[in-house]
């Protein structure tokens, strides 16, 4: 196994228990046809996925950092994800070092967590949380949390050190 693909592994088995001990909340429990709406209702302009089964994507800025990020249902619809991507890396931009503080800054990020995908070269930010019980204040909670993070985070792969 790869040293990138441990470190994918290791966040999401880092992850994973945090979203089973999830309490239920009263609220809603989203469909792909209702995601468009509650998006809305909050404020926000999604991009709309071209498929049923795509994320819708969500432009905002926080900090002065700009993310996109995707919000989408799992396959079964009992987990909603959030997912973020950076732009394509070099070698020059992605260190070992830079590696190892995304690995170490999933410690202090959960239940968010980093993954690289070596085939895009890019890096992705995620966060899972169950799809049941769902209030906008609630969502609204774990989005600023989830673009925070990135904002926050984003200077350890933009810096060249």
């Amino acid at each position: 196994m790869t040293r990138t693909a441990y470190l994918a592994l290791l966040g999401v088995v880092w992850a994973t228990p945090m979203l089973a001990k999830s309490e239920p909340r009263p609220g809603v429990r989203l469909t792909p046809g209702a995601i468009k709406t509650f998006l809305e209702n909050l404020g926000y302009t999604p991009e709309v996925p071209s498929k049923p089964d795509q994320a819708y994507i969500l432009d905002l800025t926080v900090d002065g950092t700009s993310v996109r990020v995707a919000v989408m249902l799992s396959d079964s619809q009992n987990v909603l994800w959030l997912f973020a991507r950076s732009p394509q890396l070099d070698s020059e931009t992605l260190t070992e070092e830079i590696a190892l503080r995304l690995l170490q800054s999933n410690n202090t990020s959960g239940p968010a967590y980093f993954s690289y995908s070596r085939k895009d070269r890019r890096l992705g930010l995620w966060l899972a949380f169950t799809n049941g019980g769902i209030t906008p204040v609630y969502f609204r909670t774990q989005l600023e949390h989830f673009a925070q993070l990135w904002a926050r985070t984003s200077a350890i792969w933009t810096s060249r050190k």
